[in-house]
């Protein structure tokens, strides 16, 4: 999440020369879209990049709390709650399991052989220890709910790429990579039928309203997810660059259009299936 200050001032600068916006409909969920429960990649997958590992800044202070769990005022919730009884499923790039972050297996949706235990991004596993980190006696970071059960499910990786996949030499970015909207949606099923009362998504599809996308299986797993089997799904606002441009603000002209759809310009998936999931815009009323 980003600091807001100077940041509001400078998306006013942004937004004066921002592209002209185009109305868009909010997504319609057609329940019968929903993909089957099973897991694996959509096409072979091959590893083309060697798995990063998280490292520390030189002198980093272990010692103190993060700001964030200050932030969050983590050591009072704590007294009332630490996710005890609860299940997370991580949908992400997997996660490399430890006495800290002591995930289970859920499923792998980049290695047909995998379990979701492997992670070559350092994402996932980040990811996971933010939410349910064990605390130690080393160092001052615990997660959000560090009694929490952490369920890992693999389904995307920047290290792997289809099987016969061009590769651009020129530009990496542009390099077809593991993961899809599909393959998100039969993640997002799977977990739900494995149990998961809290589904966490931090990651984002996006792409100009100008360029529709046919996503209609991620929204039937949402709501399979949430309508049916109950979970409570926190997905990622998305970042904004390449593809992701920050959306103007609602018209304050037009008070039918509260929730600002006259005014998109980049879709986000799966944050705008709001509000069946829950991202930074569900804070507004």
């Amino acid at each position: 999440m980003r600091r807001t200050g100077a940041l509001i001032a400078a998306l006013f600068l942004v937004l004066l020369t921002a592209p002209p916006a185009g109305a868009i409909e909010p997504p319609i969920v057609d329940p019968a879209a929903i993909p089957p429960d099973e897991t694996g990649p959509d096409q072979p997958m091959e590893q083309r990049r060697i798995c990063a590992a998280p490292t520390a800044f030189p002198n980093a202070n272990f010692a103190d709390r993060p700001w964030a769990s200050d932030y969050l005022r983590l050591p009072e919730a704590h007294k009332f709650a630490t996710g005890a009884g609860v299940t997370v499923a991580v949908i992400d790039t997997g996660v490399n399991g430890s006495l800290r972050v002591p995930a289970e297996p859920g499923g792998d949706f980049v290695d047909q052989a995998g379990n979701g235990m492997s992670d070559c991004d350092a994402h996932g596993t980040l990811t996971a220890a933010v939410i349910a980190g064990r605390p130690a006696p080393t160092d001052a970071f615990v997660g959000v709910a560090p009694d929490a059960r952490i369920l890992s499910l693999r389904q995307t990786s920047d290290s792997f790429s289809p099987v016969g996949a061009r590769t651009d030499p020129n530009d990496p970015n542009a390099t077809q990579t593991a993961g899809s909207l599909r393959s998100l949606a039969r993640a997002i099923v799977h977990a739900a039928n494995l149990g998961a009362q809290i589904i966490n998504i931090s990651e984002a599809a996006c792409y100009k309203t100008t360029r529709p996308i046919n996503e209609a299986v991620v929204g039937a797993a949402i709501n399979y997810a949430v309508n049916v089997k109950g979970a409570v799904i926190v997905v990622a606002a998305g970042n904004t660059g390449e593809n992701c441009n920050q959306n103007p603000p609602p018209d304050a002209a037009v008070p039918a259009d509260a929730r600002g759809w006259q005014q998109v310009q980049t879709i986000v998936s799966p944050a705008w299936y709001s509000p069946l999931v829950l991202t930074v815009g569900s804070i507004a009323p």
